[in-house]
């Protein structure tokens, strides 16, 4: 079913209150990175354990006129430390055919499926 939650667990003493869960979106102040979150999060007891980088890139100037003002997914460099090793650029891109629309693909360097076999120390 999953993990159990935080309080359950037998060693967090009853009624505790302290904080499990934090999110902090962090921006640095210069011409290439303005505007341009950086986001950390982490937690205790969660769904999935995972940790990785993601740095969300700023929406291209006249991306939404160039696909008829269809809303745009901001383009995302994702480097996964752990599970499942991989770095992925997420990019929106024009959608095969006649048709202007967009579509996001993925440029996909999955650790375990370029190296297969080869183990992490």
């Amino acid at each position: 079913e999953g993990e159990p939650g935080y309080l359950e667990d037998e060693t967090v003493p009853k009624g505790s209150t302290q904080p499990t869960y934090a999110c902090v979106v962090m921006h640095i102040h210069n011409k290439r990175w303005e505007g341009v979150p950086f986001i950390m999060k982490a937690g205790k007891a969660l769904n999935e354990r995972r940790a990785e980088v993601r740095i969300q890139l700023k929406s291209p100037p006249g991306g939404q006129a160039m696909f008829g003002g269809q809303p745009l997914a901001r383009n995302e460099l994702v480097i996964r430390l752990q599970p499942n090793e991989a770095i992925y650029m997420k990019t929106n891109v024009k959608a095969p055919g006649l048709k202007t629309s967009v579509t996001q693909s993925e440029l996909d360097l999955s650790y375990h499926e370029r190296y297969d076999g080869v183990k992490i120390y």
